[in-house]
């Protein structure tokens, strides 16, 4: 045995009285064994250990002066009980086994997520056999915090719910051997795995694991991993973290068009619509519960740890996400005090405006290119060291953004550009205690403040029509974690929050929608919400033999108070872009239209008024009427409704993480979640007709399956699988339209039905007040919003099965086919769909509907006594395939990742509120008529991102992606079923058919006279989804300042390097000029964005 050896050895045996400074030092023998009474030990309890000498040492000359380690204290091993009396003892057991029993059957828990990770292995003694009874003990580099435990008969330890990190593990015999000590990197959501060997010969020093794990053995769900370090190294354009989850291939940004007042971008998941995913910060609840499209509060990526984006067949302990989960942790402060700041800009001039922007007209701001500025520092220590840690962080950001539009304005121009402003200022302050060895508390506080204009500008939609969004949020947050037992682990959480939303219209005129553009204020003018919510959560992970349970129960109880106003001067609704003319008559009736189709002159009306005189002053002589430039529409929303939602949330989980042999593992499991909100009685509309009324859902048991076999352990090679069903949650905002509305009426009158010279100017100068009793607004041509008698929470069946495959020492390949079918999705549907027109006179619906008419009163066949139902119906289905690729490179100074997608999404419509209401054109045949891509539908996505190292200390980093073209909806642009909604599709026209979508059947309609528009009555040869293609690059220099002192690195970001224009929206109507043509981009121009990072 080695001098130094012995000298280890000597200091693990001595005595240790005089140096385990605790009040229970009495307890520490004099000298002797690590390991008190061996005769009453039992393999895997630490109830009869003794606190005894820890096996890290300070840094010695000794002992060869291994700095990794750092400076250890001395430590006594934690006992976990102390002597107890024989009644005490059997109280405690009996609970502790009743206990997991008694949550199973008298709770239900929901959104309990992981938010740390576990260790396992095996040690084993020089000659291979198991060590049985070593102590194994992992001490945090970061806190100092230590965790122990003992290995069973077969040698195995596992450490359950490890927080993410670095920690240096050992192990020691019970005749004293001990192992390397190894340094072991914890990640959320890992099963991490490192076998140890003890024996006489080891030396103590520190052994490296790699802490990039190609392939995890024991993960059955579809995952992206982002940590702190990809999230500081990787082009982020805006600092906006979550965009990250696109690096993942199976993920697509949602397609353009609001959901409910989004700031920020959308992904979609699974063919899974915008609101089908969860966000959960700290294992607790974050997401917006009226829109449920994006964080509901927003974190600095200063403060991000790590986050894990699940895509596919996720535990149940993760649930109320049908798409994916994202899953953050936020960064704790250590033994280490440490100051960091950074600050990135972007000047206009060094960028490129981009041909989109150059071919608009030159109106609006003069700014042609975007700016942005972003400054931020965080600081992090301890109170008291191992003890108590503290981190603090700020960020501000302000923005310029270039929107550039292609709409048609109030003063005729084709587009033009928009500076949307956006003001950010984020605070976040977290605190750990390290209460115990068994015991961490930890408590945080976020406040985000901001301000961001241009909400909804873009395309069709022109500045006058979009929003201003102000916000703020401030939430508090805490967990409590107890080591119950080497084999149990409590976990409670808790959040408090409230949050502010004010999204306020840019304008007070009439609105107008035309095909060319949209312009004037938006029919809703001002949604004000506020949002009260407080969450608890408990957990019980139990470990026993092969198997590993976890049980959790959530509750979360909201109150959300919404207060609406719709346009005060109305909306019109035109089917072409031509002028309002009235002639110069300057007043029509409607035997005047019907004489014009009688003689051949429609759609003109002569109308010559004073024969030889220009009555109108336009410069035309005795011009006529066009009854087509007259609005279709006319709509006015009665009445300020406000509501208050109360809902409280449950859910259950119970799962197990089982392996029977080395090459197999199974994860089972079972889900429920359950909402007690429900509509008030209010919300129903008096009819013939049932609706509303609509109850709780109760029947959301949710099993899951899956499973990991390794055919042959040495080869590396896995195969993964599983099937289950999950539920999704049915987000505030649907049944809010109903609550909301059923105090207001919708009036629709329809001035080129009744030939009535009605136009946004006529308003704009009489004033609404003057309009309003001049018209009359018929119960037929009400507008009314409900719900079906029955709502019912969206879910969807997945399977997928996998294989992952090493490829060298340094690489994996991994593929995977995932299949998921959707019920229940939500949509609007029309409960009193209009079955034909007639004229006012003698009879009455549908005794004198006559089918020769064009323009008349809509007829609606269920209740004749009432217009339009718009009820939102849970009846929707939706269907995705998906086989994914990816390729994984890992080296100590470089990483590569590559994936590639193709898929196919489909449903049988548009998520109701995305973009204004929509309804399906046939609401009794839907689910056959309306079949047809998703929105976000991409068939192929290729994405590869990396970190490489260069020339001179010099570090490239970016992200390539490309895709195939977006789907996109062609209509006719009119109003075909007489239901006040353009977004009617011609006969032989499929929904979302994109450039597939039958020509013949578009020709058909666009050159005759059912288009309005003259000027697009010719016929089109093909159309086209433009690919997408972005590369972003960083090239970084890090720096040491001299001594040591510091550290700092300079960058420079470049988004869209070839600066290519990336098309988004198509224009899909038929009527429109710009059919067939982008309206709107899916990425910037060139951007050019520098910065600095420092800290000490």
């Amino acid at each position: 045995m080695g001098k130094q050896h012995r000298n280890v050895l000597g200091r693990l045996g001595g005595c240790v009285r005089r140096r385990v400074h605790d009040p229970r030092r009495h307890l520490a023998r004099a000298c002797g064994e690590l390991l008190a009474r061996r005769a009453r030990y039992r393999p895997g309890d630490l109830s009869h250990v003794r606190p005894e000498r820890n096996l890290f040492h300070r840094r010695r000359e000794g002992n060869g002066g291994y700095r990794t380690l750092g400076t250890l204290r001395d430590v006594g091993l934690v006992s976990l009980s102390v002597k107890v009396s024989p009644v005490k003892w059997l109280l405690r057991t009996t609970l502790w086994s009743a206990l997991p029993w008694v949550v199973l059957l008298t709770t239900s828990p929901v959104l309990a997520q992981a938010t740390s990770s576990s260790l396992r292995g095996t040690v084993r003694l020089e000659d291979g056999k198991p060590a049985v009874g070593a102590i194994v003990q992992a001490r945090s580099e970061t806190t100092g915090a230590v965790r122990v435990t003992t290995t069973d008969d077969a040698g195995r330890y596992q450490l359950l719910a490890l927080p993410v990190g670095t920690w240096t593990v050992v192990a020691r015999a019970t005749e004293g051997a001990v192992s390397e000590s190894v340094r072991v990197e914890s990640r959320l959501q890992e099963s991490s795995v490192q076998d140890l060997t003890v024996g006489a010969g080891m030396t103590e020093r520190v052994t490296v694991n790699s802490s990039a794990t190609l392939i995890d053995k024991k993960e059955t769900a579809g995952k992206l991993r982002i940590s702190a370090e990809k999230i500081s190294v990787l082009p982020v354009r805006g600092r906006v973290f979550t965009d990250l989850a696109l690096l993942d291939s199976s993920v697509r940004p949602a397609a353009g068009g609001a959901f409910y007042g989004e700031t920020s971008s959308v992904f979609i998941v699974n063919g899974a619509t915008g609101r089908s995913n969860s966000f959960l910060v700290d294992g607790l609840d974050n997401n917006d519960l009226t829109s449920g499209t994006a964080l509901g509060s927003f974190f600095s990526q200063q403060v991000i740890e790590e986050f894990v984006l699940l895509t596919h067949r996720y535990a149940p302990e993760f649930g109320r996400a049908t798409g994916g989960v994202l899953n953050i942790i936020t960064k704790q402060g250590g033994n280490e005090a440490r100051v960091e700041g950074f600050l990135e800009g972007a000047l206009g001039a060094w960028g490129e405006t981009g041909n989109f922007i150059d071919m608009l007209p030159p109106v609006g701001s003069p700014q042609t290119r975007s700016r942005q500025l972003s400054t931020g520092f965080n600081l992090s220590g301890p109170f008291k060291k191992d003890k108590a840690f503290y981190f603090f962080a700020f960020e501000h950001q302000n923005n310029d953004a270039i929107i550039g539009y292609t709409g048609i304005d109030r003063d005729g121009n084709r587009g033009g550009r928009f500076s949307a402003s956006s003001r950010g200022d984020n605070i976040f302050f977290r605190t750990d205690f390290n209460l115990s060895p068994n015991n961490h508390l930890m408590l945080r506080a976020s406040y985000d403040d901001r301000d961001t204009a241009g909400v909804n500008v873009g395309g069709l939609y022109t500045p006058e029509a979009g929003f201003r969004v102000k916000e703020w949020d401030l939430v508090l947050a805490g967990s409590l974690t107890t080591i119950a037992s080497p084999s149990a682990v409590f976990e409670t959480r808790f959040a408090f929050s409230k949050s502010d939303f004010d999204q306020l219209a840019n304008s007070d005129l009439s609105g107008v929608t035309r095909p060319g553009g949209i312009f004037g204020g938006n029919p809703l003018h001002s949604q004000l919400r506020k949002e009260t919510k407080f969450q608890i959560v408990e957990n019980l992970t139990w470990s026993r033999g092969d198997h590993t349970w976890k049980f959790g129960i959530d509750v979360t109880r909201s109150r959300t108070d919404l207060d609406v106003t719709f346009n005060p001067n109305g909306g019109f609704l035109y089917d072409t872009d031509i002028p309002f003319e009235t002639g110069d008559c300057g007043n029509i009736f409607i035997s005047d239209v019907t004489l014009a189709r009688t003689n051949g002159s429609y759609p003109n009306i002569p109308c010559p008024g004073t024969p030889g005189v220009d009555d109108d002053g336009d410069g035309r002589i005795d011009e006529d009427a066009i009854i087509t430039s007259y609005p279709v529409v006319f709509s006015f929303v009665f009445g300020e409704p406000s509501a208050t939602f109360n809902d409280t949330r449950y859910g259950f989980f119970v799962q197990d993480h089982w392996q029977p042999t080395p090459s197999f593992f199974f994860e089972y499991g079972l889900r429920y979640d359950y909402s007690t909100y429900k509509l008030p009685s209010s919300a129903r509309i008096a009819s013939t007709i049932p609706n509303g009324g609509s109850g709780t859902d109760g029947n959301n048991l949710a099993p899951r399956f899956g499973f990991t076999w390794t055919p042959d352990p040495d080869s590396g090679t896995v195969i993964r699988g599983g099937a289950g069903l999950f539920y999704d949650k049915l987000v505030l905002a649907f049944p809010a339209v109903s609550a909301v509305t059923s105090g207001t009426q919708v009036g629709l009158f329809f001035p080129r039905g009744f030939a009535i010279e009605l136009d946004e100017q006529f308003v704009e100068q009489q004033g609404i007040d003057a309009v309003l009793p001049s018209l009359f607004f018929l119960p037929q041509l009400t507008l009314q919003f409900s719900t079906t008698t029955k709502l019912e929470t969206p879910y969807a069946v997945q399977a997928n099965i996998g294989i992952d495959i090493p490829v060298g020492r340094l690489g994996a390949l991994r593929t995977n086919l995932t299949r998921s079918q959707g019920y229940r999705l939500p949509l609007l549907k029309d409960l009193n769909p209009v079955i034909g027109l007639f004229l006012p006179g003698p009879g009455s619906c549908p005794d004198n509907l006559d089918p020769t008419l064009e323009e008349g009163i809509p007829c609606h066949g269920n209740d004749p006594s009432l217009g339009s139902i718009a009820a939102l119906a849970t009846e929707g289905r939706s269907w995705y395939t998906g086989l994914d690729i990816g390729w994984r490179y890992q080296s100590e100074s470089a990483w590569i990742d590559a994936s590639y997608t193709l898929s196919r999404a489909e449903d049988t419509g548009f998520d109701p509120l995305k973009g204004g209401v929509s309804i399906p054109q046939d609401s009794e045949t839907f689910v056959v008529t309306e079949r047809g891509r998703g929105d976000g539908d991409r068939k192929h996505r290729v994405v590869v991102s990396s970190d490489l190292p260069a020339w001179a200390g010099f570090r490239v980093s970016g992200v390539l992606t490309w895709s195939s073209g977006l789907v996109f909806n062609v209509t006719s642009g009119t109003d075909i079923n007489v239901d006040g909604i353009l977004t009617d599709r011609p006969d032989g026209v499929a929904r979302n058919a994109g450039e597939d979508t039958d020509l013949d059947a578009i020709n058909a309609f666009r050159t005759s006279t059912m288009n309005p528009n003259p000027d697009t009555r010719f016929p089109i040869s093909g159309l086209d989804e433009p690919t997408f293609l972005q590369l972003d690059l960083r090239i970084r220099r890090p720096f040491v300042f001299k001594g040591g002192r510091g550290t700092g690195e300079a960058y420079l970001q470049i988004f869209n390097l070839l600066d290519r224009e990336n098309i988004g929206l198509i224009d899909g109507r038929i009527v429109s000029e710009n059919f067939g043509r982008g309206i709107t981009l899916a990425g910037p121009p060139r951007t050019i964005v520098t910065g600095f990072k420092l800290g000490f």
